[in-house]
């Protein structure tokens, strides 16, 4: 079973049977529900073939004059036909999120008053978001009344129609051939038989960047599927290269996709480059003149994308500019050089592309470069110019085959397994020199800094292009210690750390989360309140009233745990492990001082290994063993998404040496997926994908995709098409 307990100060939520109650919570109280354990429930049948779509947790019932939604929804367990999809709507949906009118009287036969359907329900409660511009198509049902049934739209609005289905007379379809960008409030009312009457309005907002990519294993191979994933049934769009295709990316500006297809025997990650105008699906491809494409990257723009590629046994880089998306006019070639690739490509800003290699530079011969025995690979940088990239140009030192390139806007990290990290700085060309950074700690997001304790395990932050031969740019102050940095926050220059602190009398020690705010040459520190003044090494565990009232996190304790800022670094979210018992806590830092907002308690299912900020703040996605939950911060209300979650990797406490597992670099190495308007989760489970709709919070709309792994035939990826630039 899965136990959970929430008390975010003054309110929780307690979830049985499908219903929600609110809960004042004392300041000893503590409420618990028993759910059916997640993990002991089958994925559906259906799932293969799309013919189910299956609504959530019960949603929380409007407050009572807050709106003119009704509680009133779905009984649990009791799905409805949708298209070829049975919908089952979350409970209640609250807010704007749909609701009935049971006051409505409209005139009957002969004059007389048409009565209420009590009765009767129209599902499901919330409706799937349509695509600005793209046809939509929804399946409503009723339960309840006496058919047969009419439907209408009250009033009409222009551009939409509701019919009974041919295929299922009790059925209606609510159909748009082109859904408005703006927000469209619908009234749907049905009448059966006997002329009594129902009505439920829906406000749907038109989603902008619609379609949803990921590769699986299909019966011919590795397989590249784009889609809406919110259309029921799904349709794919069919793409010229769909079938042996390994790998894909959206260009950041959400108006391409590019992906290499050609997977075969002796190309396993494929051969060519294809590239779809996401707008109108015109697809062509990429010509290079190549045998094998090696890589490929988008520019942080998405006006270029390189590639590196073989012919005739040498590899060389290549570029392809894009045209002004709906010219019809097709990519413009840039002229390729030849180039030591034997990694992935890394884009410094707009103008330099990096990548490494077993290289290194020949002493005897200026210019030329030479294998090496130990293996040690170096970093090259090539500039982007208006007819192709100049020639490459060797960054000083070599590291281990262990590497990890980092690029940031000014230049590139070269994080190796050793104690030492090198930055190179590339503006107008390679600088001649790189900045080494001993045994670093932190790497700031922005990539200006990096962080390292000193012997007194005091912060100092380093600028990034003069590293360990110059002084600090900042250190924490006497008595400000930092033994566990956590993370370092994307949107502003904040490093979370945490620190044990004697209790009084000296004997025994409690936990403190900090936060140093970099302003100009000093570090700001501020502490976490709501720390539990009690010994954290103690067993049994300190209990802060039951650990909901405060958090009791040392050193010891934040080991191994999943943290993360929110992308602005307002936010800041971490876990805590003991024995079955599971914390996750959260804290909006605009407050000052900063305090614990929230915290909720989960039993069993597994160890927390992933957080991820939704891009609105509004969220955090919560992984626990094979659960996973969405919390909603300002609220404290959560909501479990799915059944059979695959595990997340435990992460990693050496910076250097998993850099991209690192626990508190949970973005880069995320198993899960948000959309750009934070409306839509995406996550694997059981050899499907899944995508929830959240925009009606708690309630969602699970749409599951069929997505069997295919080991190291693809790199099973799955993302969102990112938002529009205009």
């Amino acid at each position: 079973m899965t136990h959970w307990m929430s008390d975010q100060v003054l309110r929780g939520r307690r979830r049985q049977g499908g219903r929600s109650t609110r809960l004042l919570l004392g300041a000893v109280a503590a409420a618990f529900a028993a759910n059916a354990c997640l993990s002991d429930v089958n994925v559906p049948d259906c799932i293969e073939d799309r013919s189910c779509v299956q609504g959530g947790e019960a949603g929380e019932a409007g407050e009572a004059g807050s709106n003119a939604s009704s509680g009133s929804g779905p009984r649990a367990g009791s799905p409805t036909t949708a298209g070829e999809a049975a919908v089952v709507g979350g409970q209640g949906g609250g807010g704007n999120a749909g609701g009935t009118d049971d006051q409505l009287e409209v005139g009957g036969e002969g004059g007389m008053p048409a009565s209420t359907c009590k009765d009767c329900e129209i599902r499901p409660l919330d409706l799937p978001a349509p695509c600005a511009g793209g046809p939509y198509s929804a399946r409503l049902s009723v339960q309840g009344g006496t058919g047969p049934y009419g439907w209408r739209l009250t009033p009409a609005v222009e551009g939409w129609e509701i019919n009974v289905d041919p295929k299922n007379p009790d059925d209606a379809l609510l159909t748009s051939p082109a859904a408005a960008s703006a927000d469209t409030t619908l009234t749907v009312e049905v009448t059966d038989a006997t002329g009594a009457r129902k009505s439920q309005k829906y406000t749907v907002h038109a989603r902008e960047a619609c379609w949803f990519a990921y590769t699986s294993l299909g019966s011919q191979g590795p397989q590249l599927h784009l889609l809406d994933p919110l259309v029921i049934p799904a349709a794919p769009a069919t793409l010229e290269h769909e079938t042996g295709v390994y790998d894909f990316q959206f260009s950041p500006d959400g108006a391409y996709l590019a992906y290499r297809f050609g997977v075969d025997v002796d190309h396993p990650h494929g051969q060519h480059l294809a590239l779809v105008e996401l707008a109108t699906l015109k697809e062509r491809l990429v010509p290079f003149g190549e045998e094998v494409v090696t890589g490929f990257a988008w520019s942080p723009d998405g006006s270029v994308l390189a590639a590196s590629f073989e012919v005739g046994g040498v590899t060389k880089l290549g570029a392809a500019r894009m045209p002004a998306p709906g010219s019809g006019d097709s990519p413009t070639s840039l002229s390729p050089i030849v180039a030591y690739v034997e990694s992935d490509l890394y884009w410094i800003g707009n103008d330099f592309v990096a990548y490494h290699a077993e290289k290194e530079a020949d002493e005897n011969n200026p210019g030329e470069f030479t294998d090496n025995p130990e293996k040690l690979r170096t970093a090259f940088v090539a500039e982007l110019g208006a007819t192709g990239f100049s020639d490459q140009v060797i960054t000083e030192g070599a590291s281990g085959p262990g590497v990890v390139l980092r690029p940031t806007d000014e230049g590139l990290f070269m994080i190796s397994n050793n104690p030492f990290t090198r930055f190179t700085k590339v503006v107008g060309g390679v600088s001649d020199t790189a900045a080494w950074h001993l045994f670093i700690s932190l790497i700031a997001p922005s990539g200006k800094y990096t962080a390292q304790l000193d012997s007194d395990n005091l912060l100092q932050v380093l600028s990034a292009e003069t590293g360990i031969f110059s002084a600090p740019v900042a250190s924490a102050k006497a008595g400000e210690t930092c033994p566990t940095p956590l993370a370092w926050a994307k949107g502003a220059e904040r490093i979370a750390c945490v620190a044990d602190v004697p209790n009084q009398g000296g004997a025994t020690s409690h936990g403190e989360v900090r936060f140093f705010d970099l302003a100009g040459d000093t570090l700001e520190m501020s502490t976490l309140g709501g720390f539990c003044a009690e010994d954290v090494t103690a067993l049994p565990a300190a209990s802060c009233g039951q650990m909901l009232k405060g958090y009791a996190y040392g050193t010891q304790q934040a080991t191994g745990q999943a943290r993360a800022f929110s992308p602005s670094g307002r936010w800041f979210a971490f876990t805590r492990s003991e024995q079955s018992d599971k914390y996750l806590y959260w804290a909006d830092l605009n407050a000052k001082p900063p305090a614990l907002t929230g915290a909720r308690f989960y039993q069993d299912g597994g160890d927390p290994t992933r957080l991820l900020f939704s891009p609105n703040e509004r969220f955090v996605l919560f992984q626990q063993g094979t659960l996973l939950h969405v919390q909603e911060l300002a609220s404290g209300d959560t909501h479990g998404l799915n059944t059979h979650q695959a595990l997340g990797e435990k992460c990693s406490e050496d910076f250097p040496m998993a850099p991209d597992g690192y626990c508190g670099d949970t973005e880069r190495a995320a198993t899960l997926r948000w959309s750009p308007d934070s409306t839509l989760v995406a996550y694997r489970a059981s050899g499907a994908l899944t995508v929830a709709d959240i925009s009606h919070f708690p309630a969602d709309l699970s749409f599951p995709l069929p997505a069997p792994d295919c080991g190291d035939a693809c790199a099973a990826q799955f993302a969102f098409q990112p938002q529009l630039h205009h």
